[in-house]
């Protein structure tokens, strides 16, 4: 209804807002499910072997990255 009235700066910045809304949006379920697999994977662990530790390395870098993405699309 709007998109007929929006010329092509406007219909960018829309799009470019609508994307950056979508992977905000998605962040927290995606944060929910590595903070989940964090969870499962220190309740399952033994305490003997590095290996726990390291998949726990690995899903706080994700959670790291996720942040980080959810601090650049907030600014659009």
């Amino acid at each position: 209804m709007c998109n007929r009235y929006m010329d092509c700066a406007d219909r960018t910045k829309f799009y470019l807002g609508l994307f950056a809304a979508l992977l905000f949006g998605g962040s927290m379920p995606a944060f929910c499910l590595l903070f989940g697999d964090m969870i499962d994977s220190v309740g399952s662990s033994d305490g003997s072997d590095g290996d726990s530790f390291s998949s726990l390395q690995t899903q706080a870098k994700y959670m790291i990255y996720i942040g980080l993405g959810v601090w650049m699309f907030s600014w659009f």
